[in-house]
C-alpha cells in the first residue's frame, strides 16, 4: 500500500468512524422513546402491554400526543391515586411508588418517574386515576416504559466511546504506516 492510500485510509476511518458513532448514539438514546406508551388520562384508559413485568410509570409534564402539545403543572400530580387492572380478568396489578427518580427530556417530550406497575400477563389493561385535579378538560399524559432509559443513554455514551476510540486508533496506526512508508 502507497503512502498516499494510507493517509487516504487513516483519513476515511476517522470520517467513518466518526458518522457511526454518531448515528449509534443517536438511536441508542432515541430507542428507548419509542419504547414508551403514552397515555391520555383520564381520556384514553386503556393501555396494551406486550409482555410481563415491571414497568415504570412517567408523568410527561411536557408531551405531544397524536400532534397536540399538553403541558402541565406538577401539582396536577399531587393526590393522584393509579390503580391497573386486567380487561380480561379484572386482576388489579401492582402499584407501587418508583423506588428513585428517573427524569428525561427528549424532542418535546419531558417526564419523571412517578411509580411502578406490575404486570403478571401480556394484554389490555384498564389505567383508572384519581385525582382533584385531573378532569377531562384538564387531562394529564402518563407514559409506562418496561426499559431503563439510563441504561439506553449508558450504552450510548459507552459504545459512542468505543467505536470513537476505535476509528480514532485505526486512523493513528494508518497514519504512523503512512509517514513511515513516506521516509523510506
Amino acid at each position: 500500500m502507497s503512502s498516499k492510500s494510507l493517509f487516504i485510509s487513516s483519513a476515511l476511518t476517522f470520517i467513518l468512524g466518526t458518522i457511526i458513532s454518531v448515528v449509534f448514539a443517536a438511536f441508542m438514546i432515541i430507542s428507548p422513546m419509542n419504547g414508551i406508551q403514552q397515555l391520555l388520562v383520564p381520556n384514553q384508559d386503556t393501555i396494551s402491554f406486550e409482555e410481563e413485568g415491571t414497568y415504570t410509570i412517567y408523568y410527561e409534564y411536557n408531551s405531544v400526543v397524536d400532534g397536540v402539545y399538553y403541558s402541565t403543572e406538577d401539582s396536577a400530580i399531587n393526590e393522584l391515586g393509579i390503580s391497573v387492572s386486567s380487561v380480561n380478568t379484572n386482576e388489579q396489578m401492582s402499584v407501587e411508588q418508583s423506588t428513585g427518580t428517573s427524569t428525561y427530556s427528549l424532542n418535546s417530550r419531558e417526564g419523571v418517574s412517578i411509580m411502578k406497575v406490575t404486570i403478571t400477563a401480556p394484554g389490555e389493561y384498564k389505567v383508572l386515576i384519581e385525582s382533584p385535579t385531573v378532569t377531562e378538560d384538564n387531562p394529564i399524559v402518563l407514559a409506562f416504559s418496561n426499559g431503563n432509559m439510563a441504561t439506553g443513554i449508558i450504552i450510548a455514551v459507552f459504545g459512542t466511546m468505543a467505536i470513537s476510540g476505535f476509528s480514532l486508533i485505526t486512523s493513528v496506526v494508518f497514519l504512523i504506516l503512512g509517514i513511515k512508508r513516506r521516509r523510506k
